[in-house]
């Protein structure tokens, strides 16, 4: 009766050890590192970037991000006003071009050193009239409309060649990892009989994004569709 005893004791001190060890194991699993989903932003100059960054154009906007994916560098440039390498009419008013470009370079962790992962690029060129182009103030934007760590990068643009009021593009470009997203229309203006333009299309990316990323790009475009002339 007391071998009994004495067993019973004993794989019930062993049940319990087991059942201490499987807790403790549970607790350091639990505490063990997730990653974090907020995204982190910082600005720089210029003269912070590494050698390895190339661009066009000169600097608008600079800034560090890091998201799940990783250490970003973005860039918003614009070359300005340049004059045309190639007219196309031989008269004598001057031809310009305008361009304008946005980076973002990835950290690769491997070489330490920022890669390119994706760019925009776009312009107006031959244009012997008003050019009206760049990237429109306070529309460069990160976001994380749909809290899964990844940010959205938002930009915005306007690209026109005018000699009137006319209405003119506007663009909406978004990135979330190397997804691209759109919006793109012309401007609303107003030559003295009543307002003109305004209209805008999603992309199909845009169309099926989540409804927060629609909404958030309907309204940026609600916001800066009226055209201002500086």
């Amino acid at each position: 009766m007391n071998i009994i005893k004495t067993v019973t004791i004993f794989s019930a001190l062993i049940f319990i050890g087991c059942n201490k060890k499987g807790e403790n194991e549970n607790i350091k699993i639990d505490k063990e590192e997730k990653p974090s989903l907020e995204i982190i932003t910082e600005k720089l100059s210029e003269g912070d970037l590494p050698k390895e960054i190339l661009f066009d154009g000169e600097p608008k906007e600079i800034t560090k991000l890091k998201d799940l994916k990783g250490e970003h560098i973005i860039l918003l440039t614009e070359t300005g006003e340049v004059p045309s390498p190639q007219k196309i009419n031989d008269d004598e008013e001057e031809e310009r071009d305008f361009r304008i470009y946005a980076y973002d370079y990835l950290l690769d962790k491997n070489d330490n050193k920022y890669k390119l992962n994706w760019k925009i690029q776009d312009f107006v060129s031959n244009c012997e009239f008003d050019l009206i182009v760049g990237f429109l103030k306070d529309t460069f934007k990160i976001t994380d409309l749909n809290k899964n760590g990844i940010a959205e990068i938002w930009t915005m643009y306007q690209m026109g060649c005018v000699s009137d009021v006319s209405p003119i593009d506007k663009k909406i470009i978004m990135y979330q990892g190397k997804q691209k997203f759109a919006l793109r229309g012309t401007s609303s203006v107003n030559p003295g009989d009543g307002k003109i333009g305004g209209e805008y299309k999603l992309d199909e990316k845009m169309s099926n994004a989540p409804k927060e990323i629609k909404a958030f790009a309907i309204e940026m475009w609600k916001k800066n569709c009226p055209q201002k002339y500086e």
